[in-house]
C-alpha cells in the first residue's frame, strides 16, 4: 500500500498539472498577443490533455488507484445517466450561458468549429478532454482523497470543488455550474462502480454543445480568429445581438 507522504506528493503532483502548467501556458500565449488558427487551438490543446492524461495515469498507477472500474451499465444508471444529460443541455447550461460574461461568449465561441473540418476535429477533441477529466477527478483526486478521508462523500466533495476551479476561466457562474455537474457525474460513478458512464456523458455533453453553440458561426476577415453570426441556436443569435448594441467586443 502507497505510504501517506507518497499520497500528498501525488496530490501536490497532480495539482501542478492539472493547474499550475496550463495556467502558464495559458499566460504566455496571452503574453506574446498572438491570434492563433483553432486547428493550431485543437491540437495545442489535445497535446497539453494527452500529457496531463500520462501524468495522471502514472500517479494512478504509483498510487494502486482503479481507474476505470467495472464495465457493467445497469439500466437504471442509464436512464440517470440520460436524465442527467438533459437537465444539463436543457435548463442548466442556458443559465449558465445567460450569466455568462459576453468577453468569456465570445472567447468560447472563438473556439467552437466553425465550419465542417473543425466540426470533425471536435469529435477527438470533445472525447479526449472527456477521458482525461475523468480520470483525474473521478478517479485519481477523487482516488487520493478517498485513501487520506476514507469519506466518499469527503473525497467526492473535494474533487468536485477542484475540477469546478478548473473551470475558473469561464466564470463564477460556470464554477458554481461544474461543482453541480462534478458531484453528479460521481454520483454516477457511485452507482455504476466505473468511469464509463461519466465519460459518455462528458462526452455527449462537450461535444453536443460545442456543435450547438458553434453552429451558425462563420470565419470573419482573419480566417480561424474571430466569429461572425449570421444564424444558428437561439443563444448564439441572442449573443450576436449583444455584440451589435456594443455590449460585447472582438
Amino acid at each position: 500500500m502507497p505510504s501517506v507522504p507518497l499520497r500528498f506528493l501525488s496530490l501536490l503532483l497532480l495539482i501542478c498539472c492539472q493547474f499550475v502548467l496550463p495556467y502558464r501556458i495559458g499566460r504566455k500565449r496571452a503574453s506574446t498577443g498572438a491570434q492563433i488558427p483553432r486547428r493550431n487551438r485543437y491540437l495545442g490543446a489535445m497535446s497539453l490533455i494527452v500529457v496531463q492524461t500520462m501524468v495522471v495515469l502514472i500517479i494512478g498507477l504509483a498510487n494502486s488507484l482503479k481507474m476505470l472500474g467495472s464495465r457493467h451499465i445497469e439500466l437504471n444508471v442509464s436512464l440517470f445517466a440520460a436524465g442527467f444529460l438533459i437537465l444539463n443541455m436543457c435548463f442548466i447550461d442556458p443559465v449558465e450561458w445567460k450569466y455568462t460574461s459576453p468577453e468569456i461568449k465570445n472567447r468560447i465561441l472563438n473556439f467552437l468549429p466553425h465550419n465542417s473540418r473543425e466540426r470533425l476535429a471536435w469529435v477527438p477533441v470533445s472525447l479526449v478532454i472527456s477521458i482525461s477529466e475523468e480520470l483525474a477527478y473521478r478517479a485519481v483526486f477523487f482516488g487520493l482523497l478517498y485513501s487520506l478521508t476514507r469519506s466518499y462523500w469527503g473525497a467526492a466533495i473535494i474533487s468536485s470543488v477542484l475540477f469546478a476551479l478548473a473551470h475558473r476561466k469561464y466564470g463564477l457562474t460556470a464554477v458554481g455550474v461544474m461543482l453541480f455537474v462534478g458531484l453528479g457525474l460521481q454520483w454516477c460513478v457511485y452507482l455504476s462502480g466505473g468511469l464509463y458512464v461519466s465519460i459518455g456523458i462528458h462526452f455527449l455533453h462537450n461535444l453536443i454543445n460545442g456543435l450547438v453553440y458553434g453552429w451558425g458561426l462563420r470565419d470573419g476577415p482573419e480566417a480561424g480568429m474571430s466569429p461572425a453570426l449570421d444564424r444558428g441556436p437561439a443563444m448564439a443569435q441572442s449573443f450576436a445581438g449583444e455584440r451589435q448594441n456594443g455590449k460585447g467586443s472582438l
